[in-house]
């Protein structure tokens, strides 16, 4: 029976199918080069060592790929990680999918059923042609993508969990806030992520797609809005407005967006996302913690390491 990576235990020998997440090449002080390797599944993630490598390690380790990986856990510095004696390619057809594909917890039917409650909600015009068109064109692939590789909502149908998640956030403060342009702000909290249908590939796991990594889903879901609102023939500012939403919800430069939020609902759809992920951060990290002690160190969240209440 397969052993997942939240299983894995110090001083014990592994020999378990792993995905590639991570790649670096380094040199060992000797002038050897040798390997670090990230790997996952769907219950973690883990780094690894490999110090003796060869052509066919080198033509095997890529990111994305499933690989069958033979080793050591070991504690390197109070973190766990490989010492890996070998590294093997798995036919597609050998590959364990169980591993690696993690369920949304909730059903996506009822998901589903949502977003178009939201997207009906939506009454401004031009927010609906846009909202409305973008989801035709890619709603097949967005309801069943992760939100993220890795940091959070990284499994199947993360993508709508995490948006529909921020609109009923949305749908309330717009009651709470006064003049909030709530057509606006649910627009651009449906549409914010939906360039991560093409910033990521599917296949046995998603990875980085050639375009994301070029230009990312910020600069892709830009891109779209102004071929819709050409398509629509649309002159308001509404495309702008919501094309200034999806570049600046970063937040902040550092972050990858390159102007800063300037509108209430640009603020709002901001703040929301990042609440939204950084809950998904915390619930991930506090999964398998016993109540009454603490995580391990949270990167997403500078390194800090979490309690969970008795």
């Amino acid at each position: 029976m397969a052993t997942m990576i939240k299983d894995f235990v110090e001083n014990t020998y592994i020999n378990e199918q792993l995905l590639v997440s991570s790649l670096t090449k380094s040199t060992a002080s000797n002038g050897k080069p040798y390997l670090r390797i990230g790997f996952k599944d769907a219950s973690g993630q883990i780094n690894g060592v490999k110090w003796n490598i060869n052509e066919d390690d080198l033509n095997n380790c890529v990111v994305g790929n499933v690989l069958l990986v033979s080793g050591r856990v070991e504690t390197y510095k109070s973190i766990m990680q490989l010492d890996i004696d070998e590294i093997k390619s798995i036919a597609d057809d050998q590959i364990d999918l169980t591993k690696f594909i993690k369920p949304c917890p909730v059903n996506p039917d009822e998901l589903i059923k949502k977003l178009d409650y939201f997207i009906n909600s939506i009454n401004d015009v031009d927010c609906k042609k846009i909202v409305s068109e973008i989801f035709k064109l890619y709603r097949n692939d967005f309801v069943v993508f992760p939100a993220a590789i890795s940091v959070h909502h990284d499994f199947s149908s993360g993508l709508l969990y995490h948006t529909i998640s921020m609109a009923e956030i949305g749908e309330y403060l717009s009651k709470h806030y006064s003049n909030v342009n709530k057509d606006l702000l649910i627009s651009g909290i449906l549409l914010h992520d939906v360039g991560k249908t093409i910033e990521f590939e599917s296949g046995t796991a998603y990875k980085y797609s050639l375009q994301g990594k070029l230009l990312g889903h910020i600069t892709i879901m830009s891109a779209i809005i102004d071929e819709v609102a050409l398509k629509f023939n649309i002159t308001s500012e509404i495309p702008m407005l919501l094309k200034h939403m999806v570049l600046s919800h970063h937040g902040e430069y550092e972050f990858g967006s390159p102007v800063l939020p300037q509108t209430k609902e640009a603020i709002l759809l901001n703040l929301i996302d990042n609440l939204d992920s950084k809950m998904a951060i915390v619930d991930k990290a506090l999964e398998d913690v016993k109540n009454g002690e603490y995580s391990s160190k949270i990167f997403p969240l500078d390194g800090r390491i979490l309690y969970k209440n008795k």
